[in-house]
């Protein structure tokens, strides 16, 4: 009965000029945590996502820019707010510097703060959310990070780490000028490309910092991004696939310490196995092999190694996102025009994510080859589109 009550009340439009709901009434306001949970669930089934709103920037949390929500954005919306609800919050606890960790505590939190709270303007809360997952995720995948954003002398302390060898497959970096025939069964590139990956975003600043204390209910106050501690060294392709989060770190206690095992993603579309296994490690053994195996130590232990509280969060945030339905192939017409997802020209850097374009039902896109200034290059063209060649 309470919970038919609380979602009545949750249900009550917003009166004329008013802006703000009003708070709970003592007869709901100490009902058990998963009555909330379940009211805040049905009550983001039942909202419109209607209304126009300022679009919300994960970096500055100021924008100019409006949207009017279409139905793509509104289903979107809805999933990631419930997967935000819903998301297990218990492999946390290690980030926490309370102990002991109280998932269900933070979950309650953020249903009564987030959504009850805010309930006559969701959409805010949705593009902020949105905002948070789409900032972990483009800027962890944006190959310029590991050369042109970060503080080289970072870079370099991680290349010098990990022995200029991917931290995952022991993958060498092949110096310039050396015999590439050991290198012809690995992807293209391999021999003279590898990344440097960060598990959350560099000068990450203090509006993204809060949304994801709202999200988990810890204190990112202490932390720093800009470190050894967050960043590996690995092929372009791994950097792809745990940029989309397809890829993740777990630490286990095993007999002899901590471990960080390598994981990937179950199900069809989120798993890795399809472009691992075009890839060999140093053993010339297919990439999948590394699933669930420990990472590589590192070559020079007297610099800082992995930090796995960096990619706990990366995961958690990784689990929203699929969560929610996994890539959206479509860009949203709330991101900016020159946004990384939506790049159209194919490249060793995007190639993962373009295919998914293409497996994708929604997305009717084929790839050509079209002559540029200084080499052809492969882009994407809508197959109904009127294809000129120019000149």
């Amino acid at each position: 009965m309470s919970l038919q009550t609380l979602i009545e009340f949750l249900s009550t439009p917003a009166p004329p000029g008013v802006a703000d709901p009003p708070a709970l009434p003592p007869t709901l306001d100490n009902l058990p945590t998963d009555i909330y949970v379940k009211g805040a669930l049905a009550y983001i089934d039942a909202y419109p996502f209607e209304r126009t709103f300022i679009v919300f920037d994960p970096q500055q949390k100021t924008s100019s820019k409006t949207l009017t929500p279409n139905p793509a954005w509104q289903e979107r919306s809805r999933a990631v707010l419930k997967a935000c609800v819903s998301a297990e919050r218990t492999r946390l606890a290690p980030l926490s510097s309370d102990a002991p960790y109280h998932a269900s505590e933070h979950q309650l939190n953020f249903v009564r703060e987030y959504i009850i709270n805010r309930r006559w303007s969701l959409e805010e809360a949705a593009s902020e959310m949105r905002g948070i997952i789409a900032f972990v995720r483009s800027k962890t995948r944006t190959p310029s990070a590991a050369a042109s954003t970060i503080d080289t002398s970072v870079v370099e302390q991680v290349r010098a780490r990990d022995g200029d060898k991917c931290r995952l497959t022991g993958v060498e970096l092949q110096k310039e000028g050396a015999d590439g025939e050991d290198q012809i069964a690995r992807e293209a590139a391999v021999a003279t490309a590898l990344h440097v990956v960060h598990g959350l975003p560099f000068k990450i600043g203090k509006p993204s910092f809060t949304l994801l204390e709202a999200l988990t209910g810890i204190d990112f106050s202490p932390w720093v991004t800009d470190c050894v501690e967050n960043a590996f060294y690995t092929l372009p392709t791994i950097h792809d696939l745990f940029a989309a989060f397809k890829m993740y770190f777990e630490c286990v206690q095993t007999a002899g310490g901590e471990q960080i095992i390598i994981r990937g993603r179950p199900g069809a579309d989120a798993s890795p196995v399809r472009p691992l296994n075009q890839i060999l490690n140093d053993k010339d053994q297919k990439c999948s092999i590394i699933l669930d195996q420990a990472l590589h130590p590192p070559h020079d232990t007297s610099i800082a190694d992995i930090d796995p509280k960096f990619f706990i969060l990366h995961r958690y945030v990784g689990d929203i996102h699929w969560m929610s339905g996994g890539p959206e192939p479509v860009p949203d017409e709330d991101e900016d025009e020159d946004d990384d997802e939506d790049v159209k020209v194919l490249s060793e850097s995007n190639m993962s994510t373009v295919m998914e374009m293409l497996r994708a039902p929604e997305v009717n896109w084929l790839p050509r080859e079209r002559e540029g200034f200084f080499a052809p290059r492969m882009e994407l063209v809508h197959k109904d589109q009127v294809w000129l060649d120019p000149g």
